[in-house]
């Protein structure tokens, strides 16, 4: 019996060390995006770009009567719209899964997102960042968006100040 139990206790310690040692990638997979949404918020677009892969995409999908509608949009014009636009912007991500294996990681949150200070959408974000010159890129961003039926954020109401711009 006391081999079993100290099976069962290296195991524990054993696993704990692997979480121990994942979490520092994961802070930085996370560090990254939290860059990007300040940037967003601010209407940063060279922070943007530069936090995202050349030649990525972006996929929103968002249910119609007529079935899933594909919206698909390049960094370089996503970036780009971001320059010209002047609406206040708010994304927020809650209870991200993130998992990292090397130069590749991926994040899946639930999010909302307000434009000018009022709700405008929730979904899910499926982000797919790769790490190149020692820095995590945005490669690839694919989320679903839902205009009704969003549950309330965990993060409560947000609070908005005059518009960055």
């Amino acid at each position: 019996m006391p081999h079993k139990y100290a099976a069962i206790l290296w195991l524990a310690l054993c696993a704990g060390l692997q979480a121990a040692h994942a979490a520092p990638a994961d802070a930085a997979v996370l560090e990254t995006l939290e860059r990007f949404f300040d940037a967003l918020e601010m209407r940063e677009a060279s922070t943007v770009r530069d936090l995202l892969l050349a030649n990525g995409e972006i996929i929103a999908s968002r249910e119609t009567a007529d079935g899933p509608q594909l919206v698909r949009t390049t960094h370089a014009d996503y970036v780009a719209s971001l320059a010209k636009g002047s609406s206040q912007l708010l994304e927020r991500i809650w209870d991200p899964v993130v998992q990292v294996r090397g130069t590749v990681a991926s994040v899946w949150a639930p999010y909302d997102f307000y434009v000018d200070g009022e709700f405008h959408h929730c979904g899910v974000n499926s982000f797919n960042l790769v790490k190149t010159d020692g820095n995590w890129k945005i490669a690839a961003v694919v989320y679903s968006v839902a205009s009704t039926d969003c549950p309330p954020s965990p993060l409560g109401t947000p609070t908005f100040s005059q518009s960055p711009r």
